[in-house]
């Protein structure tokens, strides 16, 4: 049931086609645009001059204009064109309006387009070839789209209030954001703090001296030679963990891992330096080491984690970390019962983070649907 002086109206009933043609001249230089999914606005495609333009003739977008391409408006493709992008261009593929502002709040539109369960409608709506990827949305189905309206001062006082509301999730949201990376930040001061404690001229041992390498029995298999042991439950390790699942071994034992080479040595998103136990199978992008009796794996991985690794780099073109660096790594040498005392403290630490960044994960999901219900209750007329 509507609210007392809302009505259902449709687009086009605000909107009015308009068409701005410029003609491509070779030596003149266009910005065109294109429109983000998901309702998150124009942006600037590139900067072209027009002899490397096929079309003869491009669009001009005005500050104001509602504008959306026809291939993806089911992806939320809509936009509202501000002062920023006025006077760039389009293609024939982005159908531009004016709105009428006696009528409608442009905000308002662009608020009720923001929302999935309509981005859905509009796939429905689409037409085009079978793959969902060519589906156009013409504008005379678009404007056909029903839109609750009520008056314009309600109109107006709705997109403050979704504004107002939208401003403290983004703000909740930044600093859950904050508290993810102080979090991550936290976990390697305090290996840093542990670790450099350790004077390595006194008690520092060449890595090849405490651990064998075993990088000669590592066999990288292909995707199509991993399907042929398929399926199974036996991790296949590559160099920032597990790339899939096969049904052989080639080790069966408690393993470090350190990585050889892959962005992840230079990003650091993912451990460089991780434990491995029991059936596994390793390719030849990580280092498999197995420690002598006088430290632990689990010691080693933490302390290797704490490194900045770039010291280790070896080749031209892009990082490596070889055996010959890690081999002549010195690590502390220190008695097994500090060293599981340290690897105690920082896995219970880890622990504590991992149980943190699972909540943080929870509180992500919560504010990425506060939008939608926002936008959901304010067209209902209940914001």
């Amino acid at each position: 049931m509507m609210k007392n002086g809302w009505k259902i109206g449709n687009f086009g009933d605000v909107l009015e086609p308009v068409s701005r043609p410029v003609r491509v001249e070779p030596e003149k230089v266009y910005r065109t645009l294109g429109v983000q999914w998901y309702a998150k606005g124009l942006f600037v495609r590139e900067e072209k001059p027009g002899y490397d333009i096929k079309a003869a003739e491009l669009y001009q977008v005005e500050a104001g204009d509602l504008v959306y391409n026809r291939l993806f408006a089911w992806k939320g493709s809509f936009a509202i064109a501000d002062e920023s992008v006025a006077g760039s261009v389009v293609s024939g593929e982005f159908p531009y309006f004016r709105v009428d502002t006696n009528k409608a709040e442009p905000k308002f539109l662009h608020f009720y387009l923001s929302q999935e369960k309509i981005w859905q409608e509009i796939e429905r709506m689409s037409t085009g070839q079978t793959n969902i990827s060519r589906l156009r949305l013409k504008e005379p189905v678009f404007l056909a789209i029903p839109i609750p309206l009520p008056p314009l001062a309600e109109q107006r006082r709705i997109v403050a209030r979704i504004e107002a509301l939208a401003a403290r999730v983004n703000e909740a949201q930044r600093l859950r954001e904050e508290a993810e990376v102080e979090t991550d930040a936290f976990v390697k001061s305090e290996r840093h703090k542990l670790f450099s404690t350790f004077d390595l001229s006194e008690c520092g041992k060449p890595l090849g001296e405490v651990a064998e390498f075993l990088d000669g029995k590592r066999i990288p298999l292909n995707a199509s030679q991993r399907k042929e042991k398929q399926p199974g439950n036996i991790p296949y390790y590559g160099a920032s963990g597990i790339v899939d699942y096969i049904n052989e071994w080639i080790f069966d034992d408690t393993l470090l891992l350190v990585s050889e080479d892959g962005a992840n040595i230079e990003l650091r998103s993912k451990p460089i330096a991780f434990v491995i136990t029991g059936k596994t199978w390793v390719n030849n992008h990580s280092h498999v080491l197995k420690t002598k009796d006088t430290v632990t794996s689990y010691f080693l991985a933490h302390y290797i984690e704490s490194l900045d690794v770039r010291p280790l780099w070896r080749g031209a073109t892009r990082p490596k970390i070889n055996k010959s660096a890690l081999e002549n790594l010195l690590v502390p040498d220190i008695p097994l019962s500090e060293q599981r005392r340290i690897v105690a403290y920082l896995d219970a630490l880890q622990a504590k983070v991992n149980a943190l960044r699972e909540l943080q994960s929870h509180t992500r999901a919560e504010l990425e649907a506060l939008m939608p219900s926002i936008l959901e209750k304010a067209f209902e007329g209940e914001l």
